[in-house]
């Protein structure tokens, strides 16, 4: 499954660690243009306070998780214009996705990209969405993630499990949530045996806040 990934989704830093950790595991692939990054980059330094060498880091990051995702824009500059969307600044996104032949368009905007501009086989989901579906079809490999998540918890109390299922834009949906729980559950109890230096016995129910090695300070 290929998955391109809107610049909304790239922050707070939990969810772009959620998501590197889910490409690094296999549990899809990851597409991104120079454009996303720039952006993503360019709020990072205008709206979160890191310096500008600091937010390179994580497009830097991104480019070494996803070394084969990248879009060539000749695959999708001549579609710009032919876009829909009610954010003129989306166009080139949902023009990425259907000329990279993305299988997923994941944001936190939902109505901001119209199927009729991602394309017939593209999906456009929100973070809860995806990852309610992995929870019901890859619950050991969501719940490893979580579970290595939780193992780098730098900055406690903050709960990865109800911040998904509340209701931010990236929330799981409702139908999802039992899932959600059912895949913490199998891999807390699988945490009870693990490969020595896998895993340790990590409460997996308490999932709290991360700091990514790429989360370096705001200097």
């Amino acid at each position: 499954m290929l998955v391109f990934v809107d610049t909304n989704v790239w922050y707070p830093v939990v969810l772009a660690d959620l998501v590197l950790r889910s490409v690094e595991i296999g549990l899809f692939d990851l597409a991104w243009t120079d454009e996303s990054l720039t952006e993503v980059e360019r709020v990072l330094v205008e709206r979160k306070g890191l310096s500008a060498a600091n937010a390179a880091v994580f497009g830097a990051q991104v480019r070494a998780t996803a070394p084969e995702g990248r879009i060539d824009p000749a695959a999708y500059q001549h579609l710009i214009a032919a876009m829909t969307g009610p954010d003129p600044d989306d166009h080139v996104h949902a023009a990425a996705a259907r000329g990279g032949s993305a299988d997923v368009l994941l944001t936190g905007n939902i109505a901001d990209f119209p199927a009729a501009d991602v394309g017939r086989t593209c999906r456009v989901m929100h973070l809860g969405q995806l990852f309610g579906e992995f929870a019901v079809t890859y619950p050991i490999e969501l719940g490893r993630v979580i579970a290595e998540m939780a193992a780098h918890r730098h900055q406690p109390p903050w709960c990865l499990t109800t911040s998904l299922t509340g209701s931010t834009p990236w929330a799981f949906t409702p139908w999802s949530t039992r899932y959600v729980r059912e895949a913490t559950t199998i891999v807390d109890d699988a945490c009870r045996d693990p490969c020595p230096g896998l895993f340790q016995r990590i409460p997996v129910r308490v999932c709290w806040i991360v700091r990514p090695p790429w989360a370096i300070s705001r200097t």
